[in-house]
């Protein structure tokens, strides 16, 4: 004898054909790596020292997200002249202070300098092939403490005679690299830095430390394109290219340009 069906028999084998016909959607993750770029890139505030483990996953997010297609061939400036779309003069991009890293002597070398909204700005990347006594060292994450580096890499913006980032102290926007070619460094720091909001108000300057770029254009939603070459630490493979961005103005994208002017990255991720 077949038992009655019960009452709510038929729900369950709608749900059942339901949930048998059911394709969840694919994961974005394209959006993941891009939201995962913009907090690595706005950890800076207060920053000390990063894990191992957020080395490797952010060497991999900016190899990921740098495969952008070809585009148009980079318009970026000569090492003298107009920064476009400001028209402040710069100082000449790449002077370096000290000699290539032969020893344990830290290696100054200015990005670029300029001049936006009446307010002097710079951006300096320091390596040190020793790290200097006092050094923070690496915190460690879930149980996991990273093996110790050998080097330091710093990128230092200055905007209106105040460091950005100085109320983290002397190591504030410092990463701890191997050497003078970090293979998991291929991008340390990037995003707008400023004196206020954590870089997304007033006069900003945009820093991109992608090794693989030769310069960068950051393009304002007026249509204003503001370019920088890259410049490179003397005897590293560390580098970085500098744009300024004016009070008000809002980053509709930013794309970064490798030496023969083919686009590699493009992002729409900065405000």
């Amino acid at each position: 004898m077949t038992p009655e069906p019960g009452p709510d028999e038929p729900l369950r084998a709608a749900l059942a054909r339901s949930a048998a016909t059911y394709l969840p959607p694919p994961a974005p993750v394209d959006r993941i790596l891009e939201q995962g770029r913009a907090r690595r890139a706005r950890r800076r505030a207060g920053y000390t020292a990063v894990t191992a483990a957020v080395l490797v996953v952010g060497a991999a997010v900016p190899m990921a997200l740098h495969q952008g297609p070809a585009g148009r061939a980079a318009s970026g400036p000569a090492a003298t002249g107009t920064v476009h779309g400001t028209g402040a003069p710069t100082t000449p991009a790449g002077r370096t202070k000290s000699a290539a890293p032969a020893d344990a002597t830290p290696v100054t070398t200015e990005v670029r300098s300029g001049r936006t909204d009446g307010t002097d700005w710079s951006v300096t990347l320091v390596f040190y092939p020793r790290k200097p006594a006092g050094f923070p060292t690496a915190r460690p994450m879930r149980g996991f403490t990273p093996p110790p580096k050998s080097s330091a890499i710093c990128a230092h913006v200055v905007i209106g005679g105040v460091r950005v980032d100085h109320q983290g102290g002397r190591w504030s926007d410092c990463d701890e690299v191997n050497g003078a070619a970090d293979p998991e460094e291929g991008d340390f720091f990037e995003g707008p830095w400023g004196l206020h909001g954590k870089g997304l108000s007033g006069t900003r300057v945009f820093v991109s430390s992608l090794r693989a770029a030769a310069s960068g254009t950051v393009t304002l939603t007026d249509g204003t394109e503001v370019t920088g070459p890259s410049v490179t630490v003397p005897g590293t493979a560390y580098r970085a290219w500098a744009a300024p961005i004016p009070r008000g103005a809002t980053i509709a994208s930013v794309d970064s340009f490798d030496a023969r002017g083919r686009r590699i990255a493009h992002q729409t991720n900065w405000h």
